[in-house]
Order: structure tokens, then C-alpha cells, then sequence
């Protein structure tokens, strides 16, 4: 083979390869090329927060760009959300605090400084943390000057804890409509 042989042939698979990413691109949403329901296997606290964010990140292989996002967005009225078509979407598991905590799923708009905060408990039996949802609050409010929501999401008649978030400050937060409750059985398996 000749240099010249070479260039071709690596011309003609840049070629192709662009080819195959239009056609990725235009069919996407039809047909989720690269989605792969095996990535969601061993299904714990932590694997259904990644199921979570991997539907509510604009930018995964699910194809689906923000189509997921937006109606989590509408259908619990996060007003404090800020989110149009194209902004900076980060959305993390796991997400470390500046005290030592890890929220477990966080949906950040970059570039209007606003925030998703997701808590999320699969098991009625499971403890709330001390101060865990106060501290959440506290982090969110400073990250984004109180542009965000923030979510307890678990199973049907689990209520959050006075050790992780008194009352009294539940009702404010879900008065300013910061706060939500959501349960699995009410609103996220009707949602999917």
C-alpha cells in the first residue's frame, strides 16, 4: 500500500463515520442507538439514582435530549428551576457538599445557577441522616441564591424524619415552594 492508499482509506471511514453519526442523530430519538437497559442492572439506592439522572440528563444516549428533564420540570411545578432548550444541563449522583455530605442526584443549570436536589430513599425502612435535608438546603440555597428545589423522594407512606429537617421548616420551604414530598407509587411510576 501506498501513502496515498492509506490517506484514502482513512478519508473514506472519517467519512463514513460522520455519515453514521447524522444518521445517529436525525433517527435518535426513534430509535436510542446507543441505549443499553443492561447498564441498569443490580438495582439498589444507588442504581436507581443513576436510572434517575440518566433520564433526567438532556445529554445521555437515551436519544431523547431534554424531553425528560422538561416534563419532570412541568408535571411537580419546579418553578425554581430555570431551564430553556440548550443551557448547560450537569446532572450528577452522588454529588459532594461542601460538609461532607453527597446529594443523591443533582440537576444543575449552569447557566442561570439553578438547582435540582434530589434525596432519594427506595426502602420505608431506611434511616434519614442528622440534619441531612437542613444541611441539603443550606448548600442549595448557596449555590444558586435560592434558585432550586429540592426533593424527598421515596416509597408510599415514608415521611421524612424531625432529625433530618424539623417540621417547621419543612412547612416554610414547602410554602415557598422549595419542598417537595414525592413518592414512588404517586408520582414517579405514573410519570415513566
Amino acid at each position: 500500500m501506498t501513502p496515498t492508499h492509506i490517506t484514502n482509506f482513512f478519508s473514506i471511514v472519517n467519512t463514513k463515520i460522520k455519515l453514521v453519526e447524522e444518521v445517529r442523530k436525525h433517527f435518535g430519538k426513534e430509535t436510542s442507538p446507543r441505549f443499553n437497559s443492561f447498564d441498569f442492572w443490580w438495582i439498589d439506592e444507588n442504581k436507581v439514582s443513576e436510572i434517575l439522572a440518566f433520564f433526567l440528563n438532556p445529554n445521555e444516549n437515551h436519544e431523547q435530549g431534554d424531553i425528560y428533564l422538561t416534563h419532570f420540570i412541568n408535571k411537580f411545578e419546579l418553578n425554581h428551576f430555570t431551564y430553556k432548550e440548550g443551557d448547560d444541563i450537569k446532572v450528577t449522583c452522588e454529588h459532594y457538599t461542601n460538609n461532607g455530605r453527597f446529594i443523591d442526584i443533582l440537576v444543575f443549570n449552569n447557566r442561570h445557577r439553578s438547582a435540582i436536589g434530589i434525596e432519594n430513599k427506595i426502602n420505608k425502612s431506611t434511616k434519614d441522616q442528622f440534619n441531612q435535608l437542613t444541611d441539603y438546603n443550606r448548600y442549595l440555597s448557596k449555590l444558586t441564591s435560592d434558585n432550586y428545589s429540592l426533593i424527598y423522594l421515596s416509597p408510599l407512606g415514608k415521611v421524612v424524619s424531625e432529625d433530618s429537617m424539623s417540621k417547621s421548616e419543612q412547612e416554610l420551604l414547602l410554602k415557598q415552594d422549595r419542598f417537595k414530598c414525592l413518592t414512588y407509587e404517586e408520582h414517579i411510576i405514573e410519570c415513566v
